[in-house]
């Protein structure tokens, strides 16, 4: 039986993707005896286009695909993967039986559940990988990284085995082999700035520095990908930069309350610039991905292995890294970065198809208050007030633009929508009416006052 027949037969097997004349994001169509009977797009559908700025805020990590964020984001609501967020999707027909039902609400109250659960469990997993990291003090930064890429690049190549792709195609390298290079180049750049700064810092410190990433998307993507740049992002830059102040502490600026001697702070200096470097590799990388949303997202992920794998062995070879390996916590802890940073994009892109983006966004901040736990609890460091302060500054401005991108992705008859605007109409409505036109002085008035 050929393709064609066995589509008209068993319609709902073979969906295929199309996309409307005005460049609407894909809907599913049907291929049934030579007609195509269309899903009209829902405006839920319609507002899931995702910049680089609110996909950025997602995650931080340089190494979550981009292609797999934007399948997340744009599941219809409609379709069988979020049936569990849908439970009027599961409909119980005349032949289930009171167990299968009680089953069923059983499972649909738990699918609730998944997605902040997931959500939750890709912060925990990258406060671990902060964790390995400072802990293995003997080992070099480009040799962590090596085991590191080298772990992350099996379970791609092994996908790509399966789906038969070949990553090496000379049409691939001639048209996107400079992108794919520079992407992985940049990647790598942030993980290592990334290792530095968590050797030289503070595990929360370095954690809330590079946390501020999704920031500096917005001013990467006005340059060089014209997205509109609005007050709220020169605001939150503003307030993230004094944040990162807050949390670095000069003692040029704060003096003894800086609680720490010049000559301590000047050591630290590079780890500063490396954990604000490391957060703009990873702002710079994933507008790069931009370029090249339309790869197959195992295929940037192996390139990326390829390139960081190539780069960190090299530079751990010339600077005599490589030592060996005899202590099993030492060997389990460098393989399981690489294992937990590939855990960590799988759990975000999973988060992601059950939850809004919005609401995963604001369950990553779990990743610096795990940060501030692991300091306290194993390394035994009391963080400064100012760290405190430093880090709600940061994570409010991140929380702030996620929010503000979600609620540009909600429907017009939103009620959360409406109720966020007419908050703000309120608000600005008082504004003017105390600021703008003061009260008259009336008779009453008048006579109080004297």
């Amino acid at each position: 039986m050929s393709t064609r027949n066995r589509r008209a037969t068993c319609p709902t097997l073979y969906p295929s993707l199309g996309r409307d004349e005005g460049g609407m994001e894909p809907r599913v169509v049907f291929d049934i005896e030579s007609k195509i009977t269309a899903k009209p797009p829902t405006h839920t559908q319609a507002s899931r286009r995702l910049s680089a700025t609110s996909m950025m805020i997602l995650s931080s990590d340089p190494e979550v695909p981009l292609k797999s964020i934007e399948e997340a984001a744009e599941v219809d609501p409609d379709s069988s993967v979020n049936s569990l967020e849908n439970p009027t999707s599961l409909e119980l027909t005349s032949s289930d039986s009171p167990n299968s039902a009680s089953t069923r609400k059983y499972c649909t109250s738990l699918g609730r559940f998944a997605g902040i659960l997931l959500g939750l469990f890709s912060g925990f997993t990258n406060s671990l990988i902060g964790l390995l990291v400072k802990l293995a003090d003997t080992r070099g930064v480009f040799e962590i990284s090596t085991y590191r890429f080298g772990v992350m690049l099996i379970p791609p190549t092994l996908l790509l085995i399966y789906n038969r792709l070949n990553p090496l195609e000379w049409k691939l390298i001639k048209t996107a082999g400079w992108l794919l290079f520079l992407r992985g180049s940049l990647g790598a750049a942030a993980e290592f700035a990334r290792y530095f700064a968590l050797k030289k810092l503070p595990l929360a410190d370095a954690s809330v520095i590079m946390y501020s990433s999704p920031v500096f998307v917005a001013v990467f993507g006005r340059i060089f990908l014209k997205e509109p740049f609005r007050w709220s992002h020169a605001i939150s830059i503003i307030v993230t930069l004094t944040g990162c102040i807050l949390v670095s502490r000069p003692p040029a600026i704060f003096g003894s309350v800086a609680a720490e001697s010049s000559a301590d702070w000047y050591g630290k200096i590079w780890g500063y610039v490396s954990a604000l470097g490391s957060a703009m590799f990873a702002a710079s990388a994933y507008v790069a991905v931009r370029y090249m949303k339309d790869l197959n997202s195992h295929i940037v992920l192996f390139h990326m292995g390829v390139v960081g794998v190539a780069s960190s062995a090299i530079t751990a070879g010339a600077l005599k890294e490589f030592g060996p390996l005899s202590d099993p916590k030492e060997i389990g802890g460098l393989f399981g970065v690489g294992l937990l940073s590939w855990l960590k994009n799988e759990t975000m892109v999973r988060a992601l198809q059950l939850e809004s983006a919005g609401l995963i966004a604001l369950l990553r901040t779990g990743d610096i208050v795990w940060a501030f736990i692991w300091q306290i609890a194993i390394f035994r460091t009391a963080p400064h007030y100012l760290s405190i302060i430093g880090a709600v500054l940061v994570v409010a401005c991140v929380s702030f633009l996620s929010i503000s991108e979600s609620l540009k992705k909600l429907p017009a008859d939103s009620k959360v929508r409406h109720f966020v605007e007419n908050l703000i109409k309120h608000l600005k409505g008082a504004k003017n009416r105390i600021f703008v036109n003061p009260p008259k002085e009336t008779a009453s008035t008048a006579i109080f006052v004297k």
